[in-house]
């Protein structure tokens, strides 16, 4: 379990973003940011999940039921503490103007292996899969609807297309010279298990370990979907 201060350095810079960020109207932008609060989670003051000095109050949903474990707990306390504070940026934006006018992806590099309520009922895997369910999470431009959940098969790789879709931005990767929604197939997806460690790849090639890697296809949510790959 990481400490207070890990979590603090990136939790921080959520916190205080709304102070951080400026309003400018003279032409369209793109801006990306990248936060880290989530790789270090750990327990908050409950209700309001704060970090703070002491805490004395760690309840949680999942206390509830036995699945969930203490590592499961402390991700779900950093990321409700993340997505309150992402709400009081997203409030700050209205409150500026630019809400409406502006596209908002928020996308997710992985998940984390733990229980989740996706897989739990799962009769293997169901821990591991959780590496295989990050967030992603759309906002579009002039948006007014509910906040809904979309459980078409989906994958963290259809945020680039998400972010320039009916805009005038060319669809060609400008590395590969491919278009990019000419290459989206999705009649099957293999999704690949490694290190984060660079000392853990080639030098130039990712090592993968096939015993935690799968291929998937139509819905993430049904077992059968899910194979093993082999090497």
């Amino acid at each position: 379990m990481r400490s207070l201060s890990y979590f603090l350095d990136s939790y921080s810079t959520i916190y205080y973003l709304s102070e951080l960020m400026e309003v400018d109207d003279s032409y369209g932008s793109f801006v990306f940011l990248a936060n880290n609060a989530t790789h270090d989670p750990i327990f908050l003051q409950a209700p309001d999940y704060k970090p703070v000095g002491t805490v004395t109050d760690t309840t949680n949903p999942l206390q509830e039921e036995s699945l969930f474990d203490e590592i499961a707990q402390i991700h779900y306390h950093a990321n409700v503490a993340v997505m309150l504070r992402i709400g009081d940026w997203l409030e700050s934006l209205k409150e500026k103007g630019v809400y409406d006018n502006t596209r908002i992806i928020i996308v997710a590099d992985h998940g984390r292996g733990i229980t989740t309520p996706s897989f739990k009922d799962f009769s293997d895997n169901s821990v591991l899969l959780g590496y295989y369910n990050p967030l992603l999470l759309v906002k579009d431009f002039d948006a007014s609807e509910a906040l809904v959940t979309d459980t078409q098969f989906m994958t963290n790789a259809d945020a680039p297309l998400m972010a320039i879709s009916g805009l005038p931005i060319s669809t060609t990767n400008p590395f590969t010279g491919k278009d990019m929604v000419a290459e989206v197939d999705k009649s099957i997806v293999n999704v690949y298990y490694s290190k984060a460690s660079p000392q853990s790849h080639g030098v130039n090639t990712f090592k993968f370990d096939y015993t935690q890697s799968f291929s998937i296809h139509d819905s993430i949510f049904i077992e059968d979907n899910w194979s093993r790959l082999e090497q």
